[in-house]
């Protein structure tokens, strides 16, 4: 009788169908340990690393050699201004860094008798003119009378080429010979140098730089680019960037290309 009372018992629960035997672990509730909570140490660590990050920071040089820092948001015709609504007048601005980084130069310059320095490709070239794409300043034709100098390669070559002295032109091979004479003729890929030897033909390929017997015009210290470019005549600003010349050519630099200003 205990055994049937017992059947009934276990069958009322089911809805009159016996429950299949579980074992004990399943009778209960699987607990799972808490999460344990993040360890103080870990938290002072990270703020112990980012504290010894450097800080970043946009700086303006004044004229009595003090220091302003913080993002630089516009550069307009009265001064320049920070993030935190400082304004420093263009009367008490010596240097502008900006803190961004460089970008790529392309390998060929073009040095103009102002001072000014523009990397690119040679896209023309005669006695009379050359055309220049300037990775910043787009397509520039400039006159050759305004150009002291065309680098093909960095090295040592350079001192020479900006240095030179000669008549009309002189040319410094890779090889670091050096020719110099008029220049006859050339294109986007050859001079022809006319010498007391004789005519001289030469592939730009094959050149350091060539050099002109041109004095330095005026200009101004210069704004120096992101990708090392050098703008020395006088600039006029507006919060989108600056408008220039490049050789007598009207260009537009926009605020993200600056790298440094110098006055």
């Amino acid at each position: 009788m205990r055994f049937a009372a017992q059947d009934l018992s276990e069958a009322s629960l089911e809805g009159g169908r016996p429950r299949p035997p579980c074992s004990g672990a399943s009778r209960s509730r699987v607990r799972r340990a808490p999460r344990p909570a993040p360890l103080p140490f870990f938290a002072d660590l990270a703020a112990l690393l980012l504290a010894a990050l450097p800080v970043c920071a946009d700086l303006v040089e004044t004229a009595d050699r003090k220091t302003v820092e913080g993002r630089i948001v516009a550069v307009a015709g009265d001064g320049v201004r920070t993030a935190s609504g400082a304004l420093v007048a263009w009367p008490d601005v010596r240097r502008v860094v900006f803190d961004r980084p460089s970008v790529h130069a392309a390998e060929t310059r073009l040095l103009l008798r102002d001072g000014s320095i523009v990397c690119g490709v040679v896209r023309r070239l005669t006695p009379e003119r050359i055309g220049f794409r300037s990775v910043s300043a787009g397509e520039l034709d400039v006159g050759l009378d305004q150009v002291a100098a065309l680098q093909f390669a960095e090295g040592a070559a350079l001192a020479t080429v900006r240095n030179a002295s000669a008549t009309n032109v002189i040319a410094v091979l890779r090889s670091g010979l050096v020719r110099s004479g008029t220049l006859a003729f050339a294109s986007a890929n050859n001079v022809l140098l006319k010498t007391p030897d004789g005519l001289e033909k030469m592939a730009l390929d094959n050149l350091s730089g060539l050099a002109f017997d041109r004095a330095p015009l005026p200009g101004g210290p210069g704004v120096v680019l992101r990708n090392g470019d050098v703008l020395c005549a006088p600039p006029q600003w507006s919060d989108n960037g600056m408008k220039t010349s490049v050789g007598g050519v009207a260009v537009t630099i926009g605020f993200e290309a600056l790298a440094e200003i110098r006055r």
